[in-house]
């Protein structure tokens, strides 16, 4: 069974990264998977985050200090915890002596790191399920970019599709366990502290 599922894997990962390759994701799909390494998306991203402290009521501060929380728990628990627990190659690594997969076509460089879970899937579907939670109206737009990055991380030859659906897996709980406890961090100081003040809770605000 577990041979099935490798075949499986291995098949999906050649169809993403070589069956479908075409020119226009040959420039825009190592463009999407390495945004992280570009001034401009930090400065983007930064504005951004303050501009929900400054601008986003106590739903925009609440969700801010959540990216901090969920970015930090989803990339060290995949890449501190599951990626020692699992130490998969990646797809372009070589396992003795030989390529873990033929003819991959590298469109980044490879990278050291083990290969599942992908942290980019975790970081970005965490993010993703926080914002999609307070956002609800823009949760396709958070889905949309996930998804894109997770998708660029096969089409560039560095991770097997199981790394992505496994890394999307992880974020996704990370966020979900991330979310509650800013709420159950709410509940206790809008109705055991401040009750009297008037001050509405999170889902109050929301509605």
């Amino acid at each position: 069974m577990i041979e099935f599922f490798v075949y499986i894997d291995r098949l999906l990962f050649s169809f993403f990264n070589q069956t479908i390759a075409n020119p226009v994701f040959d420039y825009l799909m190592p463009f999407i998977t390495d945004l992280n390494k570009y001034t401009l998306s930090f400065v983007i991203a930064g504005v951004i985050w303050i501009a929900l402290i400054i601008w986003g009521g106590k739903r925009g501060r609440i969700a801010a200090a959540g990216l901090v929380l969920v970015i930090a728990l989803a990339d060290q628990f995949n890449s501190a915890v599951l990626k020692s627990i699992f130490e998969r190659a990646r797809p372009c690594h070589f396992v003795d002596g030989i390529y873990n997969i033929e003819n991959v076509r590298l469109l980044v460089g490879c990278g050291g790191g083990k290969s599942f879970p992908s942290s980019h899937a975790a970081n970005n579907a965490a993010v993703a399920m926080l914002l999609s939670w307070y956002y609800p109206r823009l949760k396709w737009l958070f889905i949309t970019f996930a998804v894109a990055i997770g998708f660029s991380r096969i089409y560039v030859g560095v991770h097997f599709t199981s790394d992505v659906l496994g890394g999307f897996i992880v974020g996704i709980v990370c966020g979900l366990v991330v979310i509650a406890a800013l709420h159950a961090a709410d509940w206790i100081y809008t109705k055991v502290f401040i009750k009297k003040s008037g001050v509405k809770s999170i889902e109050e605000e929301k509605s």
